[in-house]
């Protein structure tokens, strides 16, 4: 099984360097979803800077045709590594709300603005987390063991 669990505890430790407090004030459902919705809005910005963000649920439910304008094995190996680690965001209500709270998170620690519902990569976008994310999407998603018990 393909799990997020490496990826969202790289990202709180990025995370903490960038803003210490983050690690008192962010539980890891939270922490879990900035992760995810920054990698979405990544993969955004990287290959489909045109499209606007209401775009990530139909990404996730394989709509292909989303990608005509990156059709680059990048951009489909980036799409595979976002379906494994943001697979929730195929609701469109749970990336609605994702999007919601990411904006109201202190923009210390985002790296995008939304901006007539386009991902904008901030000026002062921390680059420790940009390099994070930018490694992640082009990153095959690592298998998780698990014991079953029968």
């Amino acid at each position: 099984m393909r799990s997020d669990r490496e990826f969202v505890a790289e990202y709180r430790k990025v995370l903490a360097d960038v803003d210490p407090s983050s690690s008192g004030n962010l539980d890891i459902e939270r922490a879990r979803t900035l992760a995810q919705t920054e990698l979405c809005l990544s993969y955004l910005h990287r290959f489909l800077p045109e499209d606007p963000i209401r775009t990530v649920p139909f990404l996730m439910m394989g709509y292909a045709k989303l990608l005509n304008g990156a059709d680059d094995d990048d951009a489909a190996s980036a799409m595979m590594t976002l379906r494994h680690l943001c697979g929730r965001f195929g609701s469109v209500s749970a990336w609605a709300d994702a999007t919601v709270q990411y904006g109201r998170m202190p923009e210390v620690i985002r790296c995008f603005k939304l901006h007539e519902h386009r991902a904008v990569l901030r000026n002062a976008a921390p680059e420790s987390l940009r390099s994070l994310l930018d490694r992640w999407l082009l990153t095959t998603v690592p298998w998780t063991l698990r014991c079953v018990q029968g």
